[in-house]
């Protein structure tokens, strides 16, 4: 529908089978993500669409069975580029409001400021998203498409190889030594 709604449903999968579960605490869209299926986490997102409105602020954790309040963040931020555990995650990029090329940190209870993106020109958002931990991450620039790639130590972000085909709206996975890219709109 138009405009499109957020969803707060929530699956687990077990290697072969799918199962409902306790759905988010809100609706949400782009939002970051991050952690285990023992220790998901969830930061900022929108509740409205387009994105750019109805920006949240709010943190959720999640045990493996429910959802509870976590850290606030700096600012409401949607549509970042995220990546950790639920005790040590990275949330950069995307728009709060304006696009932003700053990076927050989150140790499980407070946010810090952390590494601006080296992405260079335009909007640093991740429709692309972003894998691997706080000390090793990498993001993928996917808002305007682009193949811009930038690596995390856990102070700096660094320029790092292109990728081939230049998209947005695609799917990541893995470590930042061991990653793929799938899918999107070019």
């Amino acid at each position: 529908t138009t405009p499109a709604p957020g969803i707060a449903n929530v699956e687990e999968y077990d290697g072969s089978t799918w199962t409902e579960v306790t759905n988010v605490p809100t609706t949400l869209l782009s939002a970051g993500n991050c952690g285990t299926i023992t220790a998901g986490l969830l930061m900022g997102g929108s509740s409205l669409q387009p994105f750019t409105s109805g920006l949240l602020s709010s943190t959720s954790e999640y045990d493996g069975t429910n959802w509870t309040a976590g850290g606030t963040l700096p600012a409401a931020r949607a549509l970042g580029m995220s990546g950790g555990t639920q005790t040590a995650a990275y949330y950069a990029g995307g728009y709060a409001p304006g696009y932003v090329a700053t990076t927050i940190e989150y140790d499980g209870t407070n946010y810090s400021a952390g590494g601006d993106l080296a992405f260079g020109a335009g909007p640093p958002a991740g429709f692309l998203g972003a894998i691997g931990t706080l000390t090793g991450g990498l993001a993928a620039s996917g808002l305007p498409s682009t193949n811009l790639v930038n690596t995390y130590d856990g102070t700096a972000w660094f320029t790092s190889p292109s990728y081939t085909t230049s998209r947005n709206r695609g799917f990541s996975g893995g470590t930042h030594t061991s990653a793929i890219i799938a899918g999107g709109s070019g």
